[in-house]
């Protein structure tokens, strides 16, 4: 009590009826008058109205109440007026300091002021005199208005640090970052309210054992559950840490290839050289072997030339050591490896190769290289007296075989000349009998003079009608049958040929 401090000393009594209980000892309570004598009145009682003296609300005197709302209000108006000022000196010197503006933003004035004023306020009470009965209260709400202050402001950081991470990564072009870097900003915040809560809860008087307990039981079940899920997860997290592929990159994995397109939470997806897209679960992805073409820091230029045996031996090892110098001093290649030998020697043709690595940012460059470097070797080799060897092909052809062919042709042509031929008199013989009959029935006519009626007329016309008929539908059996019996003809001379042939084609290099 003031400057002085009085030690509190309990004794345990037993009452008459032998109960046992704790009172104050007559030491302590011997020094409490002159404690009280030389006591200075507190902050509260002194500058507290007179009407107030002796009133209670909710069992609390009314002018610790009225105080302790006075010094919550103040302190929080002071602190946040105070980390204000702090935030916007930090804004103007950091700067200057770092040369970077300042990575925190002016959202954590507020909970910063809060945590600040929490953690002053009992103190500030205990100084003012406030009662001993209403700051236990108060000391219990406080610390955990700062735990949720401190929450807060821990969320509002860790937005901070995630955003500027997001901001790199798009900066640097690790654009497949961004996905997981949103994920683990979910998992870090949902762990910190988490924890806030079990420790806000605990402040208040709750047994969580029993609750810490079940979320542990809860959580083991869920990951048996869902084990496929977070192995996929943990895969994702495994790429994008060791890298081996970035979006944008060419590679091959398993048997497809192509252009990673996105590399996401649970899955990455590749676009072919088909166009579709295949999706691979980041699990199976990050267990592969992967061969990543964008990586590489040159290309290889590999090729052969084919040259006649009928060169000269001299000559064709003169273009060989010449390419070997040409191809070492050619501005578009680099000292890793080049080199012009030659690599076989056929029954045909001398097998050139050569190899040479060549400096470009991409394939599309390579290839207007490589194209470069193509005409510039092709007129070096112009300058010798040598041929390239080009694919040649070789008939042989069996002489008894084409002879009995040719044969079997001729009879099959002569065949069809005598099935036209017969029809042909068939046709004519047809048109001799028509006539035959016409100038029988004109004799009759003019031997006997006889008028005709004229049913005997529409007799005779009926007659002539089918007459023609019979001709024609013979004239159509005929001419299709001759159509049969050629194509026939043809099918037998086809398959006779296709089998009997004896052609003997290969190809050489």
């Amino acid at each position: 009590m003031g400057e002085k401090s009085v030690p509190l000393i309990l004794e345990r009594v037993v009452s008459k009826q032998g109960e046992q209980y704790w009172q104050f000892s007559t030491d302590t309570l011997s020094s409490i008058p002159e404690v009280i004598e030389n006591t200075e009145p507190t902050l509260v009682s002194r500058y507290t109205f007179d009407s107030l003296e002796g009133k209670k609300l909710f069992g609390y005197q009314v002018a610790d109440l009225a105080a302790a709302l006075m010094m919550t209000v103040g302190s929080f108006v002071f602190t946040y007026i105070m980390v204000w000022l702090l935030y916007h000196l930090l804004r103007i010197v950091y700067p200057r300091v770092r040369g970077v503006p300042l990575p925190l933003p002016d959202k954590v004035v507020l909970p910063l002021a809060v945590v600040i004023m929490a953690l002053i306020l009992s103190e500030v009470m205990v100084y003012a005199g406030v009662s001993v009965t209403l700051r236990e209260p108060i000391n219990r709400f406080t610390e955990i208005a700062s735990w949720l202050a401190l929450t807060w402001l821990l969320l509002r950081v860790i937005d901070a640090i995630f955003t500027r991470a997001v901001n790199l990564s798009y900066k640097k072009n690790y654009t497949e970052r961004v996905s997981i870097l949103g994920l683990l900003r979910k998992v870090v915040k949902a762990l910190l309210l988490i924890f806030a809560v079990i420790v806000i809860f605990g402040n208040l008087g709750f047994d969580l054992t029993t609750g810490i307990a079940a979320l542990g039981v809860g959580g083991l079940a869920l990951a048996l559950g869902a084990q496929k899920t977070i192995e996929n997860l943990v895969g994702s997290v495994v790429v994008v840490a060791d890298s081996p592929v970035r979006i944008g990159d060419y590679c091959k994995f398993g048997t497809y290839e192509g252009t990673v397109i996105d590399i996401g939470i649970r899955s990455s997806r590749v676009r072919t050289l088909t166009r579709t897209v295949v999706t691979v679960p980041n699990g199976d992805f990050s267990s592969m072997q992967i061969e990543n073409f964008t990586s590489r820091d040159m290309f290889r230029f590999f090729h052969q030339l084919y040259i006649k045996r009928t060169a000269d031996i001299d000559v064709v090892f003169k273009m060989v050591k010449d390419l070997d110098e040409f191809i070492d001093e050619h501005y578009l290649t680099n000292q890793e490896w080049n080199q012009v030998n030659i690599l076989e020697l056929r029954q045909d043709c001398y097998i050139i190769q050569l190899q040479a690595y060549v400096n470009a940012n991409g394939v599309t460059e390579f290839y207007d290289k490589q194209n470069v470097l193509f005409v510039d070797l092709l007129n070096q080799v112009a300058k010798y007296d040598v041929e390239h060897a080009l694919p040649t092909q070789q008939l042989i052809v069996n002489q008894t075989e084409l002879e009995h062919h040719i044969e079997n042709e001729i009879e099959d042509k002569n065949k069809e000349d005598n099935v036209a031929e017969t029809t042909k008199d068939m046709s004519n013989d047809d048109h001799t009998d028509d006539d035959a009959s016409d100038n029988k029935d004109n004799s009759n006519d003019d031997k006997h003079a006889v008028d005709l009626s004229k049913d005997n007329v529409k007799t005779n016309e009926k007659g002539s009608q089918q007459t023609t008929k019979s001709v024609e539908s013979k004239k159509d059996n005929a001419l299709k049958a001759l159509r049969n019996k050629s194509r026939m003809i043809k099918k037998i001379k086809f398959k006779y040929a296709k089998r009997k042939s004896g052609f003997s084609i290969w190809n050489q290099p």
